[in-house]
């Protein structure tokens, strides 16, 4: 009744308008933001109806206008089963879609079909009438409303669900909404006798996405009307994530700053952090236990499941495969921790915690990879749930991060932590093939304090390295590939590592990356970048003339892993000769202690032919031998270098082996002998005259 309240002379809101039969069609709802059209809907009475209001059974269909999708108005087509003759109140009704076609067998209604050129009708109405309509309105001096509605009816002449050429409709407004409209896919929400508790949660979650984005922009235009903000208009719709942060720390917050938890309205924020549990004032006492991490995990994918974000570089909707620390930072810690202002290790824990491992890693690396090779280095270490690492994501007050410009490099929370006598070690978690905290600062300088001052502590200060391993990385000598998996080398702690294989049902389907292990022996500390130059300034005058021993160490550390790769990964342009000249070309070991790691890595016999597909490395496989590398090797699967080239028929290897003093008849670690019979019994007639007599000449008759 509030319509008619006061009539005329008050300004009624009330207009006669002649009857338009044609309202059986269907209205045109025009979403408006300013003079920018969001989108529109087809709002369809009821059968045997005459309002399309919402609850009455009406029927919406929604077109976007490139805000949920990256579709703009075009056409838009409805068909109807109508009926032949006029129902008492003088309108043709149509009848319920899934009882049209009987009606049409039974001869009481026939198939209509209307269309609607959305397009043209959008672009008369932005561009002709939008910039008249508040003069017309009798309001010139008013902007036109942030946010409302236009309903537009087919005025044109004929009966209802008789075609009318597109060209030649009429289309006229019966309906202006700006003080009370609302967001039509949030009808689910709408208490009514029959549903009197409904509310947000009961919206499905897709429409729920897309009635935020639609708040969303009309807030950002709101915000523009105040003074508080700029137009979004013309920018993507979704929420965007704010700029990077330096790799340890998020950017500065004014204190007035707020931070919504943006998803609050469609996943309920759990009891455990909505409140700070404990107050620790020594950062490098700011550990999480593991099951923390991974009951954050299991929050995060719960909410980027419904929520949609978008990452502001790739314009790439936020997924579980894609989230990182920086999308993070932003829809959690941020939120999370505003109202007390603290880091978001206080939130879980209720007491200070030591860290046992301290966590090198790179903000860009997806959340789950890191859970992952969380869990296999717990698993290879033999830690419970409750074992404790530090993240300076969760660690750092975000809030307040004044403690990292301390002077000293002793003296920041980095140091602190991994200098802690409980933590044992620092665990490198790199993300997959590219290895990024090898070339960032942050992370160098958590290397350097590892390398450097770990080992003045009363226990040498462990520094493992976990990966993801792509899948197909790993190729078994019976052709078959890996998965995509978590691997791990893990320090023996006399700086020499070993591999502790991946996390698949089988540990040895796949091995530590060959490439990242190349990444990282040419890893020089000079060369880290920041995303903040000062950072980078300031920790290489913290190293100092320094740089070169942690290049030696990390170097050392790799340099295993990196040299089995040169001498099988041949399809790669790093498995040639010059990548293991380059590698025993250095003073970084002894040249015993090379042939040792050598000779632990199996290169002489998998150079020979790594797998069946392939014929092996000649250059490489010379190249060792003539280093004096055994050529009675055996790879870690019991396999000689004799063995692997008779079976894949690689003679120029087995040629060479046996000029080098291979010993058909060595015997291997398991017992048998380097060269059997069922190595080369379907190889015989094959086998070239010269290695034929190389053999019998060792006292091997094939």
């Amino acid at each position: 009744g509030k319509y008619l309240e006061g009539g005329r002379a008050a300004r009624g809101q009330l207009t006669d308008q002649r009857f338009a039969c044609r309202i059986l069609e269907g209205e045109l709802r025009f979403n408006m933001v300013n003079a920018v059209c969001l989108g529109v809907i087809h709002k369809v009475p009821a059968p045997g109806g005459l309002s399309a209001v919402g609850g009455t059974g009406s029927e919406y269909f929604y077109y976007d206008n490139g805000i949920i999708s990256d579709d703009k108005l075009g056409t838009a087509e409805f068909t109807a089963y109508v009926q032949k003759d006029k129902s008492p109140d003088g309108n043709f009704h149509r009848c319920a879609t899934d009882e049209g076609e009987k009606k049409v067998e039974e001869g009481t209604h026939e198939k209509k079909t209307i269309s609607i050129d959305l397009s043209s009708l959008l672009k008369k109405f932005t561009d002709e009438d939008c910039p008249v309509l508040m003069k017309t309105l009798g309001l010139p001096g008013e902007p036109i409303p942030v946010w409302w509605t236009a309903d537009m009816i087919n005025a044109s002449s004929g009966e209802c669900w008789t075609a009318v050429l597109v060209a030649e409709q009429k289309w006229v407004i019966g309906e202006f909404n700006c003080s009370c409209v609302g967001i039509s896919k949030c009808l689910p929400a709408c208490c009514k006798p029959d549903t009197p508790n409904v509310s947000w949660k009961d919206i499905p979650a897709e429409e729920a996405v897309h009635a935020t984005k639609y708040g969303d922009i009309v807030g950002k235009e709101a915000a523009v009307l105040l003074g508080v903000g700029e137009s979004k208009m013309e920018a993507a719709p979704l929420v965007e994530v704010a700029a990077l942060p330096a790799e340890s720390a998020a950017p500065p917050a004014e204190e007035a700053t707020r931070y919504p938890v943006q998803w609050a309205h469609m996943v309920d924020v759990p009891e455990m952090y909505q409140r700070r549990l404990c107050d620790v004032p020594e950062t490098h006492r700011r550990a999480m236990q593991m099951s923390a991490f991974l009951q954050l995990g299991a929050l995060i994918e719960k909410v980027v499941k419904v929520f949609q974000y978008e990452d502001k570089f790739s314009k790439k909707v936020v997924t579980k495969d894609s989230v990182n620390l920086y999308h993070i930072n932003d829809l959690f810690v941020m939120p999370l921790t505003d109202q007390a202002k603290c880091s978001f290790m206080e939130l879980t824990a209720k007491a200070a915690q030591d860290p046992l491992w301290f966590v090198s890693h790179w903000w860009g690396t997806p959340f789950f990879d890191t859970l992952r090779m969380m869990r296999l280095h717990a698993e290879r270490r033999g830690l419970a749930s409750d074992a404790c690492y530090w993240m300076c994501t969760f660690a750092n007050n975000q809030h307040k991060l004044a403690e990292l410009s301390e002077p000293g490099v002793l003296a920041t929370p980095f140091a602190k932590a991994i200098m802690n006598p409980a933590c044992v070690g620092t665990v490198a978690f790199l993300d997959e093939e590219n290895a990024t905290p090898f070339t960032r600062i942050w992370c160098v300088l958590e290397d350097y304090v590892t390398i450097q001052y770990g080992v003045t502590k009363q226990t040498r200060q462990l520094f493992d390295c976990c990966t993801i391993i792509p899948a197909g990385e790993c190729e078994g000598f019976d052709g078959s590939r890996n998965d995509r998996c978590a691997g791990i080398l893990l320090d023996q702690g006399n700086g020499d590592t070993a591999d502790g294989g991946c996390d698949l049902e089988d540990p040895a389907a796949a091995w530590f990356p060959g490439a990242v292990s190349v990444k990282a022996f040419r890893l020089d500390v000079r060369s880290a970048h920041a995303t903040v130059e000062s950072d980078r300034t300031n920790i290489l005058r913290l190293i100092g003339d320094r740089a070169d021993e942690v290049n030696t160490c990390m170097r050392r550390m790799f340099w295993s892993s990196a040299a089995y790769m040169a001498v099988t990964d041949v399809a790669s342009e790093e498995g040639t000769k010059n990548m293991l000249v380059e590698l025993l070309d250095t003073d970084l070991l002894t040249k015993d202690e090379m042939l040792s790691k050598l000779e632990e890595e199996g290169c002489v016999a998998d150079a020979a032919s790594y797998v069946l597909s392939r014929k092996g490395n000649t250059d490489c496989l010379r190249h060792l031998l003539e280093f004096k590398c055994d050529p009675n090797n055996v790879s870690s699967d019991d396999r000689s270098g004799l063995q692997n080239a008779f079976e894949c028929g690689s003679w120029d290897n087995a040629r060479l082996l046996l000029d080098f003093g291979a010993d058909p008849q060595h015997k291997k670690p398991s017992g048998g002998q380097a060269l059997e019979k069922k190595h080369i019994k379907h190889k015989k007639e094959k086998i070239p005259e010269d290695i034929q007599d190389a053999l019998r000449a060792a006292g091997f008759t094939p």
